[in-house]
């Protein structure tokens, strides 16, 4: 196993937040032990991770599953891996580089983020708000009279990115179901 830059703080108040860099809106949050993400670069650069909790829910990590080293390399901040897994930190910021390069063509990347969780029914609404597209940032363009065309361009590039892999998925789930179990993607929020 690779080692990221070390072993998370304690969150065992709050959420780990898997953040595009190139969308500020676009993340996923986990926090509870197991729980998984994708994150994608184009339909050959993928990458799957999942949240490990201590028993004692004090200490977290975010590993990076092995992936199709053929295919891609993953950057995570001035150290490029070959192969995995990798451990993630609070911090780190990923790219998901083609093979034999250092960056990210456009520059893209994911960030690992904590997030302090507002407690109670705080925790339902911060996770329903980001997740589902239900906050002003993922809200349907005719929905704000206040929404660029570039806003409008990011989220039909969004379905239709999502539409592909979907499709890709569907794929890989028919030839390798064991390698993507509990993953699923949900663009309907987006169209």
């Amino acid at each position: 196993m690779i080692r990221g830059s070390g072993v998370m703080r304690d969150n065992s108040k709050g959420f780990v937040v898997l953040r595009t860099c190139f969308g500020n809106w676009d993340a996923v949050m986990l926090r509870n032990d197991g729980e998984k993400a994708v994150l994608v670069r184009d339909e050959q650069r993928v990458a799957e991770v999942t949240l490990r909790i201590s028993s004692d829910r004090r200490v977290s990590s975010l590993l990076m599953s092995k992936w199709n080293s053929q295919c891609f390399s993953v950057r995570v901040g001035n150290v490029l891996y070959e192969a995995g897994p990798i451990e993630l930190d609070i911090g780190d910021e990923i790219q998901l580089v083609r093979v034999g390069k250092w960056n990210d063509e456009d520059g893209l990347s994911f960030r690992v983020e904590a997030m302090e969780s507002l407690g109670g029914k705080g925790d339902e609404n911060l996770q329903d708000s980001s997740l589902k597209g239900e906050n002003e940032r993922c809200a349907i363009p005719s929905q704000l009279s206040n929404v660029t065309s570039e806003d409008s361009a990011w989220r039909l590039f969004l379905k239709d990115r999502l539409t592909k892999i979907d499709e890709k998925f569907s794929m890989w789930l028919t030839l390798y179901p064991s390698s993507f179990s509990d993953v699923s993607v949900d663009h309907k929020t987006l169209a």
